[in-house]
Formats: C-alpha cells, structure tokens, sequence
C-alpha cells in the first residue's frame, strides 16, 4: 500500500507522461523510486498507508452497520407481498 500511494504520487506529478507508459512500466520505476527513498521517507508512506487503511476499516464497519440497521427497520415494518393472489379452483 505505501508503495501505491508512492506510485499515485508520482503519477499526478507526472501525469501526461506516465499515460503514455505501460503498466509494467510504471511499476518498475516506483520500484526504483521505492528503493532510493531513505528510511524515514519509506517511513512517511507507510503511516500514511497505515491511515488510509484505518479510516477504509472504519468507514466499511459504519457502513455495515448502516446496512444492518436498515436491515432491521425493514424487518420491522409489515410485509407486503408483490405475488397475485391465489385463487381456490
């Protein structure tokens, strides 16, 4: 993940030349970008990526709730049925 958020960094900077470049391209040079970068500036994309991962967690977990609180508001209110009745022949 810290590698990708190097790698979207790279292509805003640099954003007409890399739509020119193929994929495997790119991955290669955020490669090389990676592995020149310090210590400390790994460090940087990796909290940044630690974050990122956090709020996607809590936000799928509000997001599931959600979906389960609806769930049961509509368990709650009386079914109605779509199907044509039947009737006795």
């Amino acid at each position: 993940k810290a590698k990708a958020m190097l790698e979207q960094e790279a292509a805003a900077n640099n954003d007409a030349e890399t739509t020119r470049i193929s994929v495997a391209h790119v991955a290669k040079r955020v490669g090389v970008m990676w592995a020149a970068l310090s210590e400390e500036e790994k460090e940087t994309y990796k909290k940044k990526a630690e974050e990122e991962k956090k709020v996607a967690i809590e936000t799928a977990i509000a997001n599931m709730a959600e979906g389960v609180a609806e769930e049961k508001d509509d368990s709650e209110k009386p079914q109605t049925s779509t199907a044509a009745p039947t009737l006795p022949i």
